[in-house]
């Protein structure tokens, strides 16, 4: 049933997100604001699609700590789950992405009308200075700035260390930094086919106040408190899955 549950779920997945490609690649002609509203709807189908197909529902606590407006916003990355999600959450987000999304079907017009920022991981400083430009811009019209620090998924229970790029964003819009916890890689976890039934945490933590000068203090505070979060949320999935098991007499996934 699992297995099966979740090559529904990614069925609907490829073919619903290609479906709203098109969909909305084609309003982008004559709707300035199609990209936005794209995925904005892409981040709800995501949870529609992980609820119906594989009986994963998505919580989201600290709700009061996202910025209403400009703000910056750094998020733990276990899985794609987060990527779409934080479209649904948040009102005016933009993402800062790697380039080769940009190559997806009928992509870059929408990723550019939505004002998401492409980066080259391999462009070094110049990477930093471009993303800087950019989301000076972004912050001056309200949006929410999402960076995942580590820049790439991790594996469950993984810790790459934090790149200096998101201190430089932190540095430069002068604001404060709300940290994000997350256990999405329990369900949909990197590499992983299957998609394992429960309840997805995102928690929006207490944000770090603006003006911290030291780059490696705030890197080394931004760490403990994603990775702290992240390690409790991990425990409590875990242990809701593992009561699913018990009711439905299958083994236990041991906590790691």
């Amino acid at each position: 049933m699992l297995l099966l549950r979740s090559i529904l779920f990614h069925l609907t997945f490829t073919f619903g997100t290609l479906g709203l490609l098109t969909i909305y690649y084609i309003r982008s002609w004559f709707d300035p604001i199609a990209g936005v509203k794209g995925y904005h709807a892409w981040g709800k189908f995501t949870a529609a699609a992980l609820k119906i197909c594989a009986n994963v529902n998505i919580s989201i606590r600290g709700a009061e700590h996202i910025p209403t407006g400009g703000g910056l916003i750094a998020c733990k990355h276990q899985s794609t789950m987060e990527t779409a999600i934080i479209f649904a959450v948040l009102k005016k987000p933009t993402v800062i992405l790697k380039k080769e999304l940009l190559y997806l079907p009928f992509a870059s017009r929408l990723i550019r009308q939505a004002g998401l920022i492409p980066v080259d991981r391999g462009a070094g400083s110049k990477a930093i200075r471009d993303i800087t430009k950019q989301t000076s811009d972004r912050f001056k019209k309200g949006m929410q700035i999402v960076i995942f620090p580590e820049g790439t998924r991790t594996a469950l229970n993984e810790t790459k260390p934090y790149k200096r790029g998101v201190y430089s964003l932190y540095k430069n819009l002068n604001t404060e930094c709300v940290p994000v916890a997350l256990n999405s890689g329990i369900f949909w976890g990197k590499k992983d086919m299957l998609i394992r039934p429960g309840t997805a945490i995102f928690e929006f933590l207490p944000p770090i106040p603006a003006g911290q000068r030291d780059q490696e203090k705030f890197l080394s505070d931004l760490t403990v408190k994603i990775e702290s979060a992240t390690a409790r949320l991990v425990y409590e999935g875990v242990a809701e899955q593992n009561a699913i098991r018990k009711n439905k007499a299958l083994p236990e996934r041991p906590i790691k």
